[in-house]
């Protein structure tokens, strides 16, 4: 079977396609979730995009083809950001944050039927989760997708 990484996938659309002028001019770090530490929050006017794997479904397309199959990977975004007023002691807002929501969901929502050479298309059916402290002053937000290939040889 081959090895098809679906995290490769998504990082390299959100980084071929982030538009820094959408987002207040800050560049994200955006990699594979175990390639950078994730046990830390961000630092003031820094974004981190993080991607890692849910799960994976696999199906076989008919009877009689058992070696293509429908191939459903669910991928989580998870998206911290630091605006730069960002003071346990003062209240702000998520303006910045939700730029960088807003630009990764364009970037999705423009590659639904492009996603990557190794996938046909990206679910819209997407989930979102806001796991934000605005009290520490680190939004974040965490998007649940799906990219599927509908027929993959699962013999190569």
């Amino acid at each position: 079977m081959a090895d098809v990484n679906p995290l490769s996938t998504i990082v390299s659309l959100l980084t071929t396609n982030y538009l820094v002028a959408n987002t207040d001019s800050i560049t994200p770090t955006i990699a594979i979730i175990y390639e950078k530490p994730t046990d830390k929050d961000p630092r003031p006017n820094e974004d981190l995009i993080f991607v890692y794997s849910d799960i994976t479904n696999r199906k076989p397309v008919g009877i009689g083809t058992p070696a293509i199959a429908e191939v459903t990977e669910s991928v989580k975004i998870d998206i911290r950001s630091r605006p730069s007023n960002a003071v346990q002691t003062s209240k702000i807002d998520d303006d910045h944050a939700r730029k960088v929501l807003t630009e990764v969901n364009r970037i999705l929502y423009t590659n639904i039927l492009a996603p990557g050479s190794d996938f046909d298309v990206i679910d819209p059916n997407m989930e979102l989760t806001d796991l934000s402290n605005g009290m520490r002053g680190v939004f974040r937000y965490v998007i649940k997708i799906r990219l599927v290939d509908f027929c993959r040889d699962m013999t190569t």
